[in-house]
């Protein structure tokens, strides 16, 4: 009889042993779980914020190649840049002042 006791008590304690060890295994990968998530979330948003920025550059990138061509064809364009930057054409007097 007490030897089946004691066989009883050394497979309970194995059995809490266990299911302590598989709570403490189970903690750990949790923590590595929400670490990983956090790093997961952090890079989505750096990700987005770089396409931003990608489809930002690549509309003024655009912008800039109209400017660009219409500089070098567009006569009209070419003066209308040079008036805003008070150019003149020779023998012609520049006034400065409010409309």
């Amino acid at each position: 009889m007490l030897r089946a006791s004691w066989k009883r008590t050394g497979t309970r304690l194995l059995v809490f042993v266990l299911a302590g060890f598989l709570a403490l295994v189970g903690v750990a990968l949790g923590g590595d779980l929400r670490d990983a998530r956090k790093e997961t979330e952090q890079s989505y948003r750096e990700w987005r914020e770089s396409e931003r920025e990608l489809e930002r550059l690549l509309e003024e990138n655009q912008r800039l190649e109209k400017e660009l061509h219409a500089l070098q064809n567009d006569p009209v364009y070419i003066e209308s840049v040079l008036r805003r930057w008070k150019m003149a054409y020779p023998g012609e007097t520049i006034l400065v002042g409010d409309p």
